[in-house]
């Protein structure tokens, strides 16, 4: 049979129909569906052609117009017979068996960096804690159970919207596990509750889930149901009672003076105790432990004093010690004015914080996280600067520290306490247990004739629920199991507590939503002192000098300017063919009738000692200096001395100060033939 002919084959009215990816279609041979709870539903298909199914198409079941099944591929096994008979039986799994593969996370709030500021970010990991919301809150059972439907729908293919879940408002202790599927945390959640169901609903558009406690009345269509077979499971002896004994810990008592260890018993019984058919179980549980971790922080080493900062931010000497621009400048060269203290705050930098006595290298959070205070500070000033070289004004200088009232020792704090709970025996346990075993009839197998409607997993018969279903597709019956979970032994009940046996109260659960409970986050201010220093010069360099590595050096002095700009200019030589040639030099503006030639002989009479330590020179009337800097107001003329073979200016700028430009600035010049 080719795919198009089993498209085109229908099976008998009132039967089941079935779909390929939306397309309807008749399986060759037999077809077999098997529906459970807790467990994965499946639609085997025998005999199908080749490529009628491909991986990932979706196949649906209906019985009677009713869908009752939707799922994928899960296995194929592909076979060839004589000639060219080739075909290939496949099993569909509904979304459980995606549960089952599909592993539960949570999100866990982590603090990280991002720039240059704190920020919370949200991690998806394994890490699960069962029964507690995201604040560490309790959460019953079917809130669990909802917050996991919710996680996985959108993956394993079936609508939580339209998800009908109702497993009652008991609250369990929180369970941290890791790497658990979804399907395994649904049962872990549901261990100790054996009468609720959990199963899918493939009547809507979407397969949805859905968890119920079924009634004990008897389904409707039991009574009337065409029973093929009929098998029931009794004991001869049923269990008419169970007592559970524990020995959680050793304990202390005391008698008279003394005291001594003993162990204490815990008993839990129901139904008749005495009788030969009780259920003896002994349950080893451990006990409780607790542990209280510390955390230290040294600040032997990390501290200094800041004496009175209020006094010493106006200090030449305090400014002189931390800055690194005026480490090499010296003490009495320097003034500082306006000095403040102000908060490192990007918010509001300019708000005005009183320091603490002692500077750090550790961080503000560190030390607030351990009871001291901090602040981080900038301490900002107006400094002047006047060396034999440098004259500066209004230069501005910051440094940021870290001020604290911590002293040089260490801090010790408790950073938490971690406890394992003792196990104890669930409430009504022995209770439960003589409910599920109590009574003759154990568990009843029926082979029935499908009636209108197919039969629901948790449906109730004398008690008992039905487990699992098998449904031969083409005989229209019905294999169903009523009875116990599986897990219902008394011996499983056991190893089901061993559960809780690893379980310890998951304190860091809250971390879940808050990465730092403690609500301390650390400042990003921390470093060796201080943390960051910066300097701006935004008002008046008054004098700078430059030197070279051979002792040679420009002065560059404004005062001697008499409140005139100089600019670079550019000036035309002659030399003593006439040749021109041109220079550029730094020189205030020439002013006309200046620059005439002087007598060599004649005295200046301006050639006084300069109380800057310049003399006024007798050949540069202009006021050249014999200075570095060839300041002082005179020396346009000085350009002359750039010309290698007695260049002469074409006229005299005895009035304007100027250097020529790439040539010794200290060379003064007179008016053309002087012979200094």
């Amino acid at each position: 049979m080719t795919p198009a002919e089993a498209k085109s084959v229908n099976l008998r009215p009132g039967a089941f129909a079935f779909t390929v990816d939306g397309a309807a279609f008749a399986p060759p041979a037999g077809a077999v569906l098997r529906l459970a709870s807790m467990a994965v539903d499946t639609l085997t298909l025998t005999g199908l052609p080749v490529g009628l199914v491909s991986r990932g198409s979706v196949v649906t079941a209906s019985y009677n117009g009713v869908k009752v099944f939707q799922g994928t591929p899960a296995s194929r096994v592909e076979r060839w017979g004589r000639g060219t008979t080739h075909f290939e039986d496949v099993t569909f799994e509904g979304p459980w068996g995606n549960l089952a593969r599909y592993v539960f996370r949570q999100s866990w709030g982590y603090v990280a960096a991002r720039g240059g500021s704190a920020v919370t970010m949200q991690e998806s990991t394994a890490r699960v804690v069962l029964n507690v919301r995201p604040d560490g809150t309790p959460q019953d059972m079917t809130e669990q159970i909802r917050e996991i439907a919710e996680f996985a729908a959108a993956k394993c293919g079936y609508a939580y919207a339209a998800a009908k879940i109702d497993a009652g408002g008991q609250v369990l202790p929180a369970d941290e596990a890791h790497d658990i599927t979804c399907a395994a945390a649904i049962v872990r959640t549901l261990r100790f509750f054996p009468k609720t169901v959990a199963r899918f609903d493939y009547s809507g558009a979407s397969p949805s889930l859905r968890v119920f406690t079924p009634s004990a009345q008897d389904a409707g269509w039991v009574s009337g149901a065409k029973v093929i077979s009929r098998a029931a499971t009794r004991k001869d002896h049923p269990v008419v009672g169970v007592q559970i004994t524990t020995s959680p810990a050793r304990t202390r008592i005391e008698v008279g003076d003394e005291e001594f260890d003993s162990r204490q018993f815990e008993t839990q019984s129901a139904g008749d105790t005495e009788s030969l058919d009780c259920l003896h179980l002994y349950m080893p549980l451990s006990g409780g432990s607790g542990s209280t971790e510390y955390e230290t922080l040294d600040c032997v080493g990390h501290v200094k004093d800041f004496w009175d900062v209020t006094q010493v931010k106006g200090r030449a000497f305090f400014w002189k010690q931390y800055h690194p621009r005026l480490q090499d400048v010296p003490l009495g060269a320097i003034t500082i004015d306006a000095a403040s203290v102000r908060t490192v705050d990007p918010v509001d930098p300019a708000t005005e914080v009183t320091p603490f006595r002692y500077v750090t290298d550790l961080t503000v959070g560190d030390l607030r996280h351990f009871g001291q205070n901090a602040v981080a500070c900038r301490f900002c000033c107006k400094a002047r600067i006047v060396t034999e070289d440098e004259d500066e004004e209004d230069v501005f200088l910051t440094m940021d520290f870290v001020t604290t009232d911590a002293v040089q020792r260490t801090y010790t704090q408790m950073s938490g306490m971690s406890s394992e709970e003792g196990e104890t025996l669930p409430e009504g346990l022995a209770a439960a247990i003589l409910a599920q075993r109590a009574g003759e009839l154990e568990c009843e197998d029926l082979v029935i004739r499908l009636p209108g409607a197919l039969p629901e997993i948790g449906d109730a018969k004398s008690g008992l629920l039905l487990q699992s279903m098998t449904v031969d597709c083409n005989e229209l019956t019905a294999d169903c199991h009523f009875g116990h979970p599986n897990y219902l032994s008394a011996e499983e009940m056991r190893d089901l507590l061993t559960g809780f046996r690893g379980r310890a109260f998951s304190s860091s659960a809250i971390c879940r939503e808050d990465p730092d409970p403690s609500g301390d986050s650390p400042e990003e201010t921390s470093g060796i002192q201080p943390i960051s220093s910066t300097e701006f010069s935004p008002g008046t360099k008054r004098k700078t000098t430059v030197k070279s590595r051979d002792g040679g050096s420009i002065v560059l002095d404004p005062s001697r300017l008499g409140g005139e700009t100089a600019k670079m200019r550019t000036v035309t030589l002659y030399d003593k063919d006439g040749r021109p040639s041109s220079l550029k030099v730094l020189s205030t503006e020439e002013r006309p009738g200046e620059g005439e030639e002087e007598d060599e002989t004649e005295e200046d009479p301006h050639d006084t000692e300069d109380p800057h330590g310049d003399d006024t020179d007798a050949c540069n009337p202009g006021g050249g200096s014999d200075s570095p800097d060839g300041s002082g107001g005179g020396g346009g003329a000085g350009a002359a001395a750039a010309a290698d073979d007695g260049v002469v200016p074409s006229h005299g700028t005895e009035g304007g100060a100027g250097v020529a430009a790439g040539e010794n600035p200290g060379t003064g010049s007179s008016s053309p033939g002087c012979d200094c």
